[in-house]
């Protein structure tokens, strides 16, 4: 496997460990009836397997599809996620927590994109 690949890889794996964190840290602030907070861990558990699916698609099996389709993820939660920053960062340690995830996200799809042209170049 390409060496930005295993970055971009690391990268996202790292950032799902926070954001399994970050969720069952707020999931008592979520909601309180047991029933919807089984929805949304159920839909958060949805998610982190169609991501951990499209990562190993992308470097198992150098998938270009799977590459917009990450790409297309990335800038939907961008535009999601940058209007509730703010509030994020109210909620103390979870909201540092986010932040972080959020910016690992961003290290690693800058690896996916442009990782491999810094290493072809040095190697030139």
């Amino acid at each position: 496997m390409e060496n930005h690949l295993i970055k971009f890889e690391r990268c996202i794996f790292a950032s799902l460990a926070i954001g399994i964190i970050v969720a069952a840290l707020g999931m008592e602030s979520m909601t309180s009836d047991f029933g919807a907070a089984m929805a949304v861990a159920a839909f958060q558990v949805l998610i982190l397997v169609i991501v951990l699916a499209i990562v190993l698609l992308i470097t198992r099996k150098n998938s270009k599809i799977a590459r917009w389709v990450w790409l297309l993820f990335f800038i939907t939660g961008l535009v999601m996620y940058i209007p509730t920053l703010g509030n994020m960062l109210n909620n103390g340690f979870i909201g540092i927590l986010s932040a972080a995830q959020f910016l690992i996200q961003c290290l690693g799809t800058y690896f996916l994109f442009f990782g491999k042209d810094k290493v072809e170049n040095s190697s030139a």
